[in-house]
């Protein structure tokens, strides 16, 4: 008896401590999404400065790795 009452206790917490903690990670999810969504739109000149970043980068790993052999 103490058992299910327990058991329903943490029930009830896990149900008030879990449900605001997945909102707010839904809206954060959501928020960020559209962020990027933004930025894919608006900030091309920015996606292809990554993108020439990320092309630098593993000439350069692959430059240290045939060194490194």
């Amino acid at each position: 008896m103490i058992d299910n009452i327990l058991k329903g206790i943490a029930g009830l917490l896990v149900l008030i401590v879990g449900i605001p903690f997945m909102i707010i990670f839904l809206v954060v999810y959501v928020c960020l999404l559209a962020f990027l969504f933004i930025m894919w739109c608006f900030g091309r000149p920015i996606e292809i400065k990554t993108n020439d970043m990320i092309i630098k980068w593993f000439k350069y790993q692959s430059k240290s790795d045939s060194s490194g052999t």
